[in-house]
């Protein structure tokens, strides 16, 4: 790992990106043994224990950098970063600082470098800023948000015609955006996006505009997980420029192991604030709302009450080529009311082939499209529910990519035995297990006739998947 790498990591360090993390070794590359810690006192770069108090020094402006943002964050001058912990033992501790009145919390100039700053009344002011928006009085621009909604919604849609919008600086749903450099993370469904792109460049004749796309496989249920990772790999891309949204697409696929009602999620939300933080961006989750429920995204309410925005999204039917897009909060501004995305079918001539794009979204005039939505869509009967989370829950942990037809596309798929798997867990209320199995191949029949999932036989493995992302 170079010097700027290691100065990286510290530097995350100092945005509050706290504990001990594996890393590799500054001179070998070796990361077995090899760590970077962080503690109230000092930071400490180990290296593997075949080159034990040899690591490198950092370019004096990268530890000028390091040096600032730790003394910003501790109040208090930083040993060597680059120290073993031998030599930090040795070091003399630094004198207790002279206690100073309360409303200067250690600072002769009223400016405090102390962790925990305070202000007092009269310091303490704001001006109306329309720069704090992404989009106008719907999205700030720093903070974790969700977009949530049930199976097939076009939630995935709506994230990314709001970030072609962004990465152009155009008018959405009527509101002003803030242009800069859009990070689209697709964890799941990456071709179809690709399609989609590929659709708003011809449709559009956009021929750029400042939009990266990932297909990525990511961990941020753990703490930290791929976070520092990701965010190198993020400020390798930009340069000295920095995004102003990353979408995460989606949620669910990045908890790895970890449970999206207890510590996955709680990972989760910290991970994308500690990214907001460290990128001063909007990073925006996409997600799905509860099997049965109305109005409520899985994982309990730790992604609820972390978020500065949350937009739920639902169709009117299923043969509606339109999306209801619910602002139920939104930070500091309206919110409960609700926005009407349009889509089109985009053909790509002589190929036979074609995508949905967003065409237009507008802010429904009387505010009461969401709960007129809400009234006209049945509520799912408990089996048709528990059948649909246990095929999503099962593509999230088991899909793979397959081409089912030899002249056709490739899909996100599973096997009928792990959907089947997955639907005995949710419904293990019933006992008897012939009882599961009827229902389930009772639901897999009505959602092939409903043409929600498609089946077929390959290598002796029924596989399931949807014809439409």
């Amino acid at each position: 790992m170079s010097a700027a790498q290691v100065a990286d990591v510290l530097f995350g360090a100092a945005l509050g990106i706290h504990g001990s993390w594996q890393a590799t070794c500054p001179i070998c590359g070796d990361t077995k043994g090899t760590q970077i810690v962080e503690s109230d006192d000092h930071v400490v770069v180990d290296t593997c224990c075949k080159h034990e108090n040899k690591p490198p020094c950092p370019p004096e402006e990268v530890r000028d950098r390091i040096l600032a943002l730790y003394n910003e964050r501790h109040g208090e001058d930083l040993p060597d970063p680059l120290l073993t912990p031998k030599e930090h033992r040795k070091r003399p501790k630094t004198k207790a600082k002279a206690e100073a009145p309360p409303h200067t919390n250690g600072s002769t100039n009223g400016k405090s470098r102390a962790r925990f700053a305070f202000q007092r009344w009269d310091e303490i002011t704001y001006a109306p800023d329309s720069s704090q928006w992404l989009v106008d009085k719907l999205l700030p621009t720093e903070g974790f948000g969700v977009i949530y909604g049930k199976w097939k919604q076009f939630k995935s849609f709506v994230a990314l015609d709001l970030g072609v919008a962004i990465s152009r600086g155009s008018d959405w749903a009527g509101r002003k955006t803030k242009r800069g450099i859009v990070i689209y993370l697709a964890c799941e469904g990456g071709q179809g996006l690709t399609k989609r792109i590929e659709g708003y460049k011809r449709k559009h004749g956009i021929a750029d505009a400042d939009f990266f796309l990932g297909n990525v496989r990511l961990n941020l249920g753990s703490s930290p997980g791929d976070l520092l990772e990701l965010a190198a790999a993020v400020r390798a891309l930009v340069g000295d420029k920095a995004p102003v949204l990353v979408v995460i697409d989606t949620l669910a696929r990045t908890l790895g192991d970890k449970d999206e009602n207890t510590d996955g999620m709680r990972n989760f939300v910290n991970n994308a604030d500690d990214l907001s933080a460290a990128f001063k961006c909007l990073v925006l989750a996409v997600h799905h709302e509860g099997a049965g429920e109305t109005g409520r995204m899985r994982g309990g309410t730790t992604a609820d009450a972390g978020s500065v925005a949350t937009w739920r999204v639902s169709r009117p039917h299923k043969t509606d080529l339109r999306c209801i897009v619910e602002v139920q909060e939104a930070k500091d501004e309206e919110s409960n009311f609700s926005m009407v995305a349009q889509l089109e079918r985009y053909e790509f001539d002589g190929t036979g082939e074609s995508t949905l794009i967003v065409s237009s979204v507008e802010i429904s005039p009387d505010g009461q499209a969401g709960e007129t939505a809400a009234r006209d869509t049945p509520r799912i009967p408990k089996n048709q529910a528990a059948f649909m989370t246990a095929v999503t829950q099962a593509l999230e942990k088991h899909g793979k990519r397959k081409r089912p037809f030899a002249d056709g596309p490739v899909v996100y798929c599973v096997t009928r035995e792990s959907a089947r798997q997955r639907f005995d867990i949710i419904r293990a209320d019933l006992k008897d297990e012939d009882s599961r199995k009827r229902i389930f191949n009772n639901q897999l029949a009505a959602a092939v006739a409903r043409e929600d999932l498609v089946t077929r036989l390959i290598d002796g493995e029924t596989l399931l998947w949807s014809p439409q992302k």
